[in-house]
């Protein structure tokens, strides 16, 4: 099965966030990232998973 790899900016889209937000979501280790040089990458399957859970920040900030 072949991984797809989105931009952080079709990621920011598909979720409805902006880019400090999904830069958080990565560093805090709730979505998935692969870096390459400079740019992050992350996997279709993740991000709509995420988008479709309904994720919101209080749920991270309950825990």
């Amino acid at each position: 099965m072949d991984t797809q790899f989105i931009q952080i900016g079709e990621a920011c889209k598909v979720l409805g966030i902006s880019k400090p937000t999904l830069y958080r979501l990565i560093s805090q280790g709730i979505l998935p990232a692969v870096r390459t040089g400079d740019k992050f990458r992350l996997n279709r399957a993740d991000v709509e998973k995420l988008s479709e859970t309904g994720w919101r920040w209080a749920d991270a900030e309950a825990q």
